[in-house]
């Protein structure tokens, strides 16, 4: 991510220039602020399309008009990062009604805030690491923090705009990101996350249960272990829906609706959905259904446990998504293209 700094008269039009390297037709998006007399505005994001000739010139300039309701000062400082768009359409820009959403990558180009807070074990220091000028986590930063050691997640930020994070102040049930010094990685060499069958994250809201509403749960994730439990589980008072694997080997399996399917044994997009009175589990381009009765009454939202019978995931998770309705085969089925595309799963 680039940041870069310009001033304006104070007319409210001004250019920001840009660094060399770009590419012509390719999509650009900055985030922008301006800073008058100590004020700073929210950030505001552009997305432009650079020319051929803009890309040329020697010192090219992005013409742009501010309003931010900031004036009073002669000299206006911009700061703005530029990055390029994403080369494929991340699941939160093409499908609505996300409920909570956590990756280890932007899940939608509007999201502006870090990806994970990180523990590094040499001194228990945290600290928030945000993605990277391809979007992804910036593993730099991460490495850059925890040195030799390891590195611990205390916080899953939230990118649906709900403020749902996902979190765990216990430091022997934290994930870990980072081992000895190495990021822990799935097999395209994007960063991942590990259980090893004691650690989870909890939302730090509740959401609406299954039984109030239609809702879809969407994970990649891997299981190293045959034994029953959970990657993402949404409900800890009543009978759980969630995803996870168990029954016969590493299958994936929508708990409630006790539906198994293909296999976890290496990554994969899993999703689950519910509407009607019919559970629906989706793997692999299969897909099984049950008919299906939940509690009503607002739940939390755990990752790697088992809210209910506390069972925790052995593997890794790479992405989850909980939606606030029911998706069509042909949502789930884009979903899972974008997983392919972008991590290779299954």
């Amino acid at each position: 991510m680039t940041t870069l700094t310009t001033t304006a008269d104070g007319t409210g039009a001004w250019a920001l220039p840009w660094p060399s390297g770009l590419t012509a037709g390719t999509q650009y998006q900055m985030s922008i602020t301006q800073t008058v007399g100590g004020l700073t505005s929210p950030p505001a994001l552009v997305t432009k399309a650079l020319t051929a000739e803009e890309v040329a010139a020697v010192d090219g300039a992005w013409a742009q008009t501010a309003a931010y309701g900031l004036s009073g000062a002669a000299q206006q400082a911009r700061v703005a990062s530029i990055l390029p768009a994403y080369a494929v359409t991340p699941p939160l820009a093409s499908i609505s009604g996300a409920a909570l959403a956590i990756g280890l990558r932007r899940l939608t180009t509007s999201y502006w805030g870090p990806i994970v807070s990180v523990r590094r074990s040499s001194d228990n220091t945290v600290q928030d690491i945000w993605w990277g000028a391809d979007g992804w986590l910036d593993t730099a930063a991460l490495l850059t923090f925890c040195g030799a050691g390891s590195g611990y997640v205390t916080k899953w930020w939230d990118q649906s705009g709900n403020g749902r994070h996902v979190v765990q102040a216990a430091t022997a049930t934290q994930p870990r990101i980072v081992n000895a010094g190495v990021v822990e990685t799935a097999p395209n060499g994007k960063p991942w996350l590990v259980f090893s069958g004691a650690q989870a994250l909890k939302s730090i809201t509740t959401l609406p249960s299954f039984g109030d509403t239609d809702s879809s749960l969407v994970c990649l994730f891997k299981s190293t272990s045959a034994s029953p439990q959970r990657a993402i589980c949404h409900g800890d008072t009543a009978a759980p829906r969630s995803l996870g694997v168990g029954g016969t080997g590493t299958q994936a399996r929508l708990w409630a609706g006790n539906i198994l399917l293909g296999s976890v044994a290496s990554l994969a997009s899993v999703a689950g959905t519910y509407g009607s009175g019919t559970a629906t589990l989706y793997i692999g381009g299969s897909s099984g259904s049950a008919s299906q009765t939940y509690a009503t009454g607002a739940e939390y939202l755990s990752v790697g446990e088992d809210t209910y019978y506390h069972g925790y995931l052995t593997g890794n998770i790479a992405e989850a998504i909980m939606y606030s309705r029911k998706l069509s085969a042909a949502e789930i089925a884009s979903i899972r293209a974008e997983h392919i595309t972008s991590w290779g799963a299954a």
